[in-house]
């Protein structure tokens, strides 16, 4: 039977990872690192005495927990970092003596605003089925622990 306590934890995947082409190349690792940011960060924002500059709301995390979290080599993990930071999910920030680098995590919205040329450009829908076949074709094959693109 199911029992909700506190030591139930989840962390979410925003579908517009899958629905929007923007995140097309990200990959399932990517989108599975960037799900445990947004958790952690969730935290941070409620802590924001602790967690928080003139730039934000932030999180530590560095790269021998994310290669703990990803089950992978700190090279992998390196560069999955940079897969978020190059789709602009991710900022960098300082890294002080003797910690983890701080990291601001983009918070996506489905109901984002959207400009009158966006508008014009390209139909704004959100498409059930494209959203499953791309998300069908981003799982990992958990046997190889592969994406398979």
């Amino acid at each position: 039977m199911f029992q909700n306590n506190s030591s139930n934890y989840y962390a979410f995947l925003p579908m517009i990872l899958a629905c929007d082409d923007k995140y097309q190349n990200l990959s399932a690792r990517g989108c599975y690192l960037y799900s445990l940011m947004l958790s952690r960060m969730n935290l941070s924002e409620r802590n924001k005495d602790r967690f928080s500059d003139e730039n934000g709301v932030f999180i530590y995390f560095s790269m021998e927990e994310i290669s703990k979290y990803l089950n992978c080599s700190k090279p992998t993990a390196i560069g999955t970092m940079q897969e978020l930071i190059s789709a602009e999910l991710v900022k960098r920030g300082e890294c002080p003596q003797g910690k983890s680098p701080k990291y601001y995590v983009k918070k996506l919205d489905k109901h984002q605003p959207i400009t009158e040329e966006q508008n014009k450009e390209k139909e704004v829908s959100f498409d059930v089925e494209k959203a499953e076949r791309i998300a069908k074709d981003r799982t990992i094959d958990w046997a190889t622990k592969k994406n398979r693109r």
